[in-house]
């Protein structure tokens, strides 16, 4: 916990849904690429939802921080990190770095072995907290010049 932060699977919050879909549409300028460019925010939400895992960062009754990853790729023993994001009035207090750490935590419970995500070459701030996390620059070039994949070794 850092400074009234818990950190919780959002399936097992109070928040409904519609909540999330809320937060995670308010806080899509955060990103270069914006999610609501290329998807619809509540179908991806939905998927998010039912068919992988979704952290939240909440701090009195609020949402502040969420990371969602896909972690059923057993084949490969790889977890996809789809989203990560904290509120502006939240960032640089280290609620990235538990997101991640706890996403870790959870993969490894899945039996995954190894974890993948997808960065703007733009987001250098993001990159640098990737790599601080062991992240590293992938070999599989990203199809989008301006975005790139990132690894990491969990094992």
């Amino acid at each position: 916990m850092i400074n009234n932060i818990t950190l919780v699977n959002f399936k097992d919050t109070c928040f409904d849904l519609s909540f999330l879909k809320d937060v995670i549409t308010e806080n899509d300028d955060l990103f270069p690429d914006p999610f609501s460019k290329h998807v619809d925010i509540s179908l991806y939400v939905d998927k998010l939802f039912n068919f992988g895992e979704i952290l939240v960062a909440v701090e009195n009754d609020n949402i502040v921080g969420v990371a969602c990853a896909y972690m059923n790729n057993m084949e490969l023993k790889t977890f996809f990190l789809q989203m990560i994001f904290v509120d502006r009035f939240h960032q640089h207090k280290g609620i990235a770095r538990l997101l991640l750490e706890k996403l870790f935590e959870i993969s490894k419970e899945h039996g995954m072995h190894y974890g993948r995500l997808t960065v703007d070459r733009s987001n250098v701030n993001a990159q640098k907290l990737y790599e601080k996390m062991g992240f590293f620059d992938s070999k599989e070039i990203h199809e989008n010049p301006n975005k790139k994949y990132m690894d990491v070794n969990l094992v």
